[in-house]
């Protein structure tokens, strides 16, 4: 049988292999019954086979444990850091940074997003764009939405003012796209009408948080073993 061919059955057997292994050590330890079930359902949880326990990367044991997950907008600790990239940026005067319903809005002004009648995007606005990004580089991102303007003069390279606009949301949109955004969760918009901003984006998703002001993140421990939340 061609060695290829044996990869794929090699890596399931090593796998079942350390599996049973885990398995066979919760099984025959002395923790509390308690506490073996929630070793043995983190381990089956963490491979999404079934619901029983606690998936170490999910909602129920981030809230066991203090954290939770929260809308964009909804973080004071990502609009703070945002409006202190604004002020060291001195950019205050030409973004507007604010949360509209479950979304982060950015609305950028004309005369630094993009270069007077291209879909070339400038510097300043492409610094802006990489430093927020990674500000929110934690966060689990579902939707972003991206609403260009055009310029009332535009250069040859464009037949109208949605044509320029569609180009400029799409340079936008490349930005995430290079970041690892799929391409199935950003929305472009062109509007043909003149606005005071070069772009409007919208950002929705969830990022990480400590549930309460009240509730630090605790540690976890199962005689032997100490998992220590950050």
């Amino acid at each position: 049988m061609n060695k290829k061919n044996n990869f794929p059955l090699l890596y399931a057997c090593l796998t079942i292999i350390i599996l049973t292994f885990f398995v066979f050590l919760t099984v025959n330890s002395t923790i509390s019954p308690k506490k073996k079930k929630i070793a043995i359902g983190s381990l089956i949880g963490s491979f999404g086979l079934f619901k029983s326990g606690i998936n170490p990367f999910g909602e129920e044991y981030m809230k066991k444990i203090g954290w939770t997950l929260i809308n964009i907008g909804s973080s004071r600790k990502i609009l703070n850091a945002l409006q202190n990239l604004l002020i060291k940026s001195k950019l205050e005067n030409f973004i507007e940074i604010s949360a509209i319903g479950n979304f982060l809005v950015f609305k950028v002004k004309k005369n630094i997003a993009f270069l007077q009648g291209s879909d070339k995007i400038k510097k300043v606005f492409y610094v802006f764009l990489n430093r927020s990004f990674n500000i929110l580089s934690g966060a689990n991102f579902q939707q972003i939405e991206i609403y260009a303007y055009p310029d009332r003069i535009y250069n040859k390279n464009f037949i109208s003012p949605f044509d320029l606009s569609s180009h400029r949301a799409y340079n936008v949109a490349r930005f995430y796209e290079n970041r690892g955004i799929s391409k199935n969760l950003i929305k472009v918009f062109g509007e043909g009408f003149f606005s005071n901003f070069g772009v409007i984006i919208k950002i929705k998703g969830k990022i990480k948080e400590v549930a309460s002001l009240n509730i630090k993140p605790k540690n976890i421990n199962i005689e032997g073993f100490k998992f220590e939340v950050k």
